[in-house]
């Protein structure tokens, strides 16, 4: 994995001292990064900030080197190796000290390392010629209602976050301070219109502020994950919050997106968003308790909430009218084209549906303001498409999961939730999140059940590649809708006695072919190009040994090389980094859930002098005999 290194607003002489590293600039004339925070209110007193201002470039910085760094094709070959990049940042700051300290580079490290899924590394050094935090503010005389204190809440003009901004006005009476991202003037139109209709309603208690932030010509946006969204956020939220003492900044995001279970198999991780996840709002919180000049909180009010349940809510409010015209489309904000309101393809588009034909809001969001019909207009092929149908795949299968199944499924995911919460609340927070999500495929299930009419099937009339079609196929369980190879035919794996008479401490294992994923007991699944054609591999062969009598200590093992090799790619290095990952999730989730520390051994075994093999103690099953245990 190559290093990407950046020089951060250094001085001339300050660069010299480094052989490479791209440099980035926020000078107002000479850089190649604009900064702005627009419309705030002129209430900047006292000394200047100097630690909140180096947050503020530093999260630019750090967002900026991000979106300059592609993570490779969406269809990466190297096991996922790609998609996680590695970056160290050389950037000025006025106060050294500081951002010098070692737990304070570790709580960077930490938070933007759980964010994207990269490596990130800082050297800081003396910024020479400081700009004052009013430089990048665009000031206005603004008299406001602020004595029911003040909430700082990000306004994307989605669903969600007009929803959260209805709750703060409806059922409090503070002053509320939105902060949206004006990337395209389309999508700013909206959020401007939505806040001028909030705030028409509750007069001097509405605040919009925008922040305008890109890269000039200078510089090229590679990479359109951006990860790291919202540790930039998060700094010009902190920067409002200090100008109006708000003691809290809200991220409204429903649970289901914010807790974001893996959805498609072929997704690696850093294609899963993270910026609401619990973890990701407490590791946020421990950057603003280090430089913010007084307590402030971050929270999701909405974590345990469905987006349909939301949506009702907001519906029985007489901002209703708001829903039309907001914007939840994924490619109205990031592609060259421009959509008449939604692309109907996208998940966002997906779930935005879903919420408001569930939230009885159906009317608000008319069917013609999306380009394609979400259910039974045909899909292209593609990342779309196949992100589309795992969601309604993992909503229905969610909803009637038994608490174990969804333990053992989910795990690994499960408990980076449960690192945000006390060990006496896990259990609560457990249930919580079961409950969340079946109730969430309740409502899918109930949407498709009314949508799917077996006429249309009959008589041909639903296109084969639409949603509703694509769901109903991946619902037969002979059926092998995806487009990978044939799996092989192997021979039979455990008998019932024999997993019967299996102790009760043994991992049970199976392969599911269809949806590309291997299913671990009490753990997780693994899924992705990463792992699953390797692990595939080692069970594949671990079936073949054990018919062919071998003693378990003669099971075959394979080195990273010839594991590569095997699977027709020449990185072993990948190979070895894919297995490490796996092994660390594996352990993460039996210390969240349990509280043990996990053997590295106990499904991915290392023998000495010959490679990876899965364990011999690790129990093959099919897919349907793993889902009835």
């Amino acid at each position: 994995m190559s290093e990407h290194v950046f020089l951060c607003g250094l001085s001339s002489g300050q660069r010299a001292e480094y052989q490479d590293g791209t440099a980035l600039s926020l000078e107002p004339k000479a850089g190649n990064l604009k900064l702005k925070l627009d419309r705030m209110r002129k209430r900047l007193a006292g000394a200047e900030p100097q630690r909140l201002t180096d947050f503020v470039e530093i999260a630019s910085y750090v967002f900026a080197a991000d979106r300059n760094t592609s993570r490779g094709p969406l269809w990466d070959p190297g096991f996922g190796g790609e998609w996680r990049r590695s970056f160290l940042l050389v950037i000025a700051v006025r106060d050294l000290a500081f951002w010098r300290q070692p737990d304070v580079k570790e709580t960077l490290h930490e938070t933007l390392g759980f964010l994207s899924e990269d490596w990130w590394g800082f050297e800081f050094v003396e910024n020479l010629d400081p700009v004052q935090l009013q430089d990048y503010l665009g000031l206005k005389e603004h008299e406001v209602d602020a004595s029911g204190g003040t909430s700082i809440v990000l306004f994307s003009g989605g669903l969600d976050s007009l929803a959260g901004a209805v709750q703060e006005l409806v059922h409090g009476n503070r002053h509320v301070v939105l902060v949206s991202h004006r990337n395209l003037p389309k999508v700013g139109d909206r959020q401007a219109k939505l806040a001028e209709g909030l705030g028409a309603a509750h007069k001097s208690r509405v605040t919009h502020v925008w922040v305008d932030n890109s890269l000039t010509s200078k510089l090229q946006d590679r990479e359109v994950t951006q990860r790291t969204r919202s540790f930039f956020f998060t700094a010009m939220a902190t920067v409002a919050a200090h100008i109006e003492k708000s003691d809290r900044i809200r991220f409204y995001e429903n649970g289901v997106m914010s807790v974001n279970l893996p959805l498609a198999t072929q997704a690696v991780g850093a294609k899963s968003s993270r910026s609401t996840h619990p973890r990701s709002l407490q590791l946020l919180n421990g950057v603003v308790k280090l430089v913010a000049e007084h307590s402030i909180d971050i929270d999701n009010p909405f974590i345990w909430k469905t987006k349909a349940e939301i949506i009702s809510e907001l519906a029985a409010t007489s901002h209703a009218p708001l829903i039309t015209i907001s914007t939840s489309c994924t490619n109205s904000r990031i592609a060259n084209r421009t959509y008449t309101h939604h692309c109907g393809a996208c998940v966002q588009c997906l779930q935005r549906r879903i919420s408001t034909l569930g939230g009885g809001a159906a009317e608000l969001d008319e069917a013609e303001c999306y380009e394609a019909d979400f259910l039974t207009g045909p899909r292209k092929d593609g990342l779309d498409r196949v992100m589309a149908v795992e969601s309604i795949n993992l909503a229905l299968d969610c909803a009637d999961i038994s608490d174990q199944h969804f333990v053992g499924r989910f795990a690994e995911p499960l408990s980076r939730v449960l690192q945000s919460h006390t060990s006496t609340e896990r259990d609560a927070v457990s249930k919580k999140l079961i409950g969340l999500y079946r109730r969430h495929g309740l409502t899918v299930r109930t949407i498709l059940d009314e949508a799917a009419r077996l006429s249309d099937v009959l008589d041909r009339k639903l296109p084969p590649s639409s949603l509703l079609a694509l769901v109903l196929a991946s619902r037969l369980s002979d059926v092998n809708t995806a487009s990978f190879e044939t799996p092989q035919k192997l021979p039979e794996p455990l008998s019932e006695l024999e997993i019967a008479a299996a102790p009760s401490n043994y991992i049970f294992i199976a392969i599911d072919h269809a949806r590309h994923r291997i299913l671990i007991s009490n753990r997780s699944e693994l899924h992705g190009r990463a792992i699953y054609p390797i692990m595939k591999l080692l069970i594949e062969t671990a079936q073949k040994d054990r018919l062919e009598g071998l003693l378990p200590r003669n099971y075959r093992s394979f080195q990273a090389k010839e594991i590569a090799n095997k699977l027709a790619n020449p990185d072993a290095g990948a190979v070895t980094a894919a297995i490490k990952r796996a092994r660390g999730d594996f352990a993460e989730a039996d210390m969240a859930l349990d509280g043990t520390q996990s053997d590295p051994n106990a499904i991915i075994e290392s023998v000495p002098r010959k490679g990876y093999r899965l364990n011999p103690n690790v129990r093959v099953l099919k897919p349907e005999e793993y889902e009835s245990r």
